[in-house]
């Protein structure tokens, strides 16, 4: 059978949610009848679509009907059917007793009542309780979140648009979870808490797994994924971890007595001091010595230690118990998790044998091969496929034939292994190729025979990086980048390094770039992308010729190009397969290229590396593709941040603003890592951890400010905040310009930060100061609320159509708006009084 019903997937999530809402039930979240409905209600749904469909079926075969849908109506029938059958065991289990007594002596047939919930007794927690749950609190979240970035980012193709939505319904749903927190009473009491915990330890190893599996289902195999759907699936996936992670910070808060001497700001700081400790662990020793299956476990066995320690006696049995299955499942996984992860990566590559599978600090790596024909995929692309014989011929021949000299050719990524048979037709003497990717540089390295016609170096680091630093002049450069959807590749297309590009170029060299764009589809959003790689490269190349083949060439010189490649190749007697008089003909290869530079738009925007005018039009024509309108999403996004603003009190606007704009800026470093140096999916997780020790460091300070200057200090720190959004983008585009080397770049780039973050959490710390403990939750949803909307719409919309300059201003405007709102709210407080 090709599609075989999904009986343990279907069961799975069954249980799931049956765990998940029986885990409320035990926090105080959900009563028991509530809990009961829920799942009486899945159970008459189910019942009732098997059933319609089992009789549709049975009309069907008995009056031979032949409906054309009947096939897809049995699928539904077996899926509901499975669902129902496991919905009915949850119901047989509550009622188990009833019909026991029916099958026993002397039954009276009487239905047992349930029984009632046994009152939580309450128990107070010590003040290193209460920092222990938050520091782990914080170090879970994170550490999960990291994860989830990496596995969206394969999941979907790997563009960094990907880290702003992930970032983006993250904070949206852990900051509605922390508003929705001050409702739930019942998890002030230390058994509720204890059981929060231990079910978001579980949560982040069920979901992950899982991921791959409704990736495929909802997006199967060869399908693009929208911007909605994309949001939707993130969405569905997360909210049971991060909406839980709201409720329990707001909780720890709650469950604060007059005994403790931790007060709600010092929660936010333990809270970012486990953030921190996780950002560090991750980027520089978790993500290198253990697998992601066993990454995502650790937090859960300090966590669920914990609960051990704190639970009432009658409890701790269970958590132990719990703890230790959990530590040996951990154990398996530490065992068998590469194992486990590569037979999980199959459903997302169906028909496909993968040979190799490996987590690389830039990215994702996997090896497949299907019919004897091996494909390479960096962060779910397609980097490379072997026996593409039409591919590799006009890779090599197109910008090669339009040099009388090969001396010395420069090749940026790309698969060297099936384009050397071609590039041996010419007296090439020496061959450069470099990718920022060192594993994969030695899958290739390892897999050349040891014999060539000419001498090869490998460079494992940064293109743009390796021209800058190196006076080799080269006769060609080939750019084989996959296309400008991310802006680790976006860069190979920018102004800056077209110009480095010509630099490195002897008199009467050659450069050629190739994008994956058909010529028979091009639509509007596609001829603007053309349209702006040309007049990018126009400003430094006097001669551009477009040539369309498998992909489209653009070649640059400041001498003639020939488009009459077929004579050429015939001059210099190159045998060729398809690339030949034969396969091609010049009068037509001519028209066509005329028709391709009719399609261009002249007044189309350059392409900068911090103004990535590329990756915005590509995002557009990602879009373009489900006729979803772009400036429509960018509409409600504003909309919705507008009415948040509008919606929260004047403090907690400020904590809004502040959040937003300091996300932003977190976003905008993680962004600017990626132009700069090409690392961001190395380096995320430092970003991330030095942000969270600049908000721990700043909650810490507004913790030990004097009370009565609060109002002085909320001003003056918010003025230097919005001196801070005009200072940064001219700190990144000095680096750009700059000889400075990776290393003493981060360090800077971590300097300031650090200085950023300390602002949103210097000011948690004072507003929270004074606002009663139990209003804390919502200062906190606040916080949140404003990272996610602001975040969005700077990834989306602000930096890659209008560049960082503009990027800083919009966030200066947002965080004055919040401030002027703070004081004049304040001064009405005034004359009230």
């Amino acid at each position: 059978m090709k599609n075989p019903y999904s009986l343990l997937p279907i069961a799975a999530m069954c249980l799931t949610g049956y765990f998940l809402t029986l885990m409320l039930v035990r926090m105080k979240v959900l009563s028991l009848p509530v809990h009961r409905k829920i799942w009486n209600t899945i159970l008459l749904v189910t019942f009732l679509v098997t059933g319609i469909l089992g009789i549709l079926l049975v009309l069907n075969l008995n009056y031979r009907l032949e409906w054309t849908w009947i096939k897809a109506a049995l699928r539904w029938h077996v899926h509901f059917g499975i669902g129902m059958a496991v919905v009915a065991a949850f119901h047989l289990s509550w009622h188990l007793k009833y019909y026991l007594k029916i099958f026993a002596k002397n039954s009276n047939g009487k239905i047992p009542m349930p029984e009632k919930d046994k009152r939580t007794v309450p128990q107070e927690l010590s003040d290193p309780e209460v920092k222990a749950f938050s520091f782990l609190l914080g170090y879970l979240t994170l550490q999960v979140q990291l994860v989830f970035l990496r596995q969206f980012l394969n999941l979907f193709s790997g563009n960094e648009l990907i880290i702003g939505c992930v970032l983006f319904v993250w904070m949206l749903i852990t900051g509605l979870g922390a508003a929705a927190g001050r409702k739930f009473s019942g998890l002030t009491q230390t058994a509720p808490l204890s059981a929060a915990f231990a079910l978001l330890s579980v949560l982040p190893p069920i979901f992950y797994p899982a991921s791959y599996y409704f990736r495929v289902l909802m997006f199967p195999p060869g399908t693009m994924p929208g911007l909605i759907g994309s949001l939707l699936f993130m969405s569905g996936l997360l909210f049971p971890f991060c909406f839980l992670s709201g409720i329990t910070f707001t909780q720890i808060i709650n469950n604060l007595s007059k005994n403790n001497r931790v007060k709600a700001s010092q929660v936010y700081a333990w809270e970012t001091m486990g953030a921190l400790t996780a950002g560090l662990m991750y980027a520089f020793l978790l993500s290198h010595v253990l697998n992601t299956l066993s990454v995502i476990f650790l937090p859960g066995i300090l966590v669920l230690w914990l609960c051990k320690k704190t639970a009432p006696p009658e409890k701790i049995r269970m958590y132990r118990a719990v703890w230790l299955m959990y530590l040996l499942i951990s154990l398996l996984a530490l065992l068998f998790g590469m194992k486990t992860e590569t037979r999980l990566a199959r459903w997302q590559y169906p028909g496909q044998k993968i040979i190799l599978f490996r987590e690389t600090p830039y990215g994702r790596f996997i090896l497949t091969e299907q019919a004897g024909q091996k494909n390479t995929f960096s962060n779910g692309s397609l980097l490379a496929s072997g026996n593409n014989i039409v591919d590799c011929e006009e890779a090599v021949h197109y910008p090669l034939v339009q040099v009388n000299r090969w001396d010395t050719v420069l090749m940026i990524s790309g698969d060297l292994q099936g384009m050397l048979p071609e590039l041996a037709k010419y007296r090439i003497r020496h061959i450069d190729y470099t990718d920022i990717n060192p594993f994969w540089v030695n899958v290739l390295r390892e897999s050349l025979p040891s014999e060539q016609p000419f001498s090869i170096s490998f460079h494992a680091v940064d293109p743009v990086h390796m021209l800058r630093n190196t006076r080799t002049k080269y006769n060609a450069i080939l750019i084989q980048s996959p296309g400008m959807g991310t802006l680790q590749e976006n860069r190979l297309f920018s102004a800056e390094f077209t110009g480095t590009v010509k630099n490195h170029l002897v008199p009467g060299g050659v450069s050629c770039w190739s994008m994956p764009t058909s010529f028979n589809y091009l639509n509007p959003e596609s001829r603007e992308i053309n349209s702006s790689v040309v007049n990018t490269l126009k400003r430094y190349f006097t001669h551009v010729l477009l040539i369309p083949g498998e992909k489209l060439y653009l070649m640059a010189r400041d001498s003639v190009l020939n488009y009459n490649i077929p004579e050429r190749i015939e001059l210099l007697n190159i045998n060729n397969n398809y690339v030949n008089q034969y396969y091609i003909d010049s009068t037509l290869l001519l028209s066509r290229i005329h028709e391709v530079e009719k399609t261009l738009v002249s007044d189309a925007p350059g392409n900068f590396a911090f103004r990535p005018a590329g990756t915005f039009l590509h995002i557009r024509f990602w879009l373009s593709q489900y006729r979803f309108p772009y400036y429509s999403i960018v509409l409600f996004f504003l909309v919705a941040g507008i009415i948040a603003f509008a919606l929260y009190k004047a403090g907690n606007s400020l904590m809004l603003a502040a959040g937003g704009a300091g996300s932003a800026l977190e976003v905008l470093f993680i962004l600017g890592a990626q132009i700069l140096y090409g690392s961001a999916y190395q380096t995320t997780g430092l970003l991330i951890g030095v942000y969270m020790a600049g908000m721990a460091a700043g909650a810490w300070a507004g913790n030990r400010f004097p009370f009565l200057k609060t109002r002085t200090a909320t001003v003056t720190v918010t003025v230097f905040f919005l001196l801070l959004c005009a200072i940064v983008p001219f700190v990144l585009g000095i680096l750009q310009h700059s000889d400075i080397a990776e290393i003493p770049g981060y360090i800077i780039l971590s300097v300031f930060l650090f200085a950023t973050a300390t602002i949103p959490g210097f000011l948690f710390a004072v507003i929270a100061e004074k606002t009663p403990a139990h209003a804390a939750g919502t200062l906190y949803a606040a916080d949140l609320t404003g990272s996610a909307v602001v975040l969005i719409l700077i990834t989306i919309f602000v930096f890659p159509v209008y560049g960082l300059q503009v990027s800083g201003l919009v966030l200066g405007s947002i965080l004055l708006a919040g401030l002027l709102r703070s004081e004049l709210s304040g001064k009405k407080r005034l004359r009230a009084r």
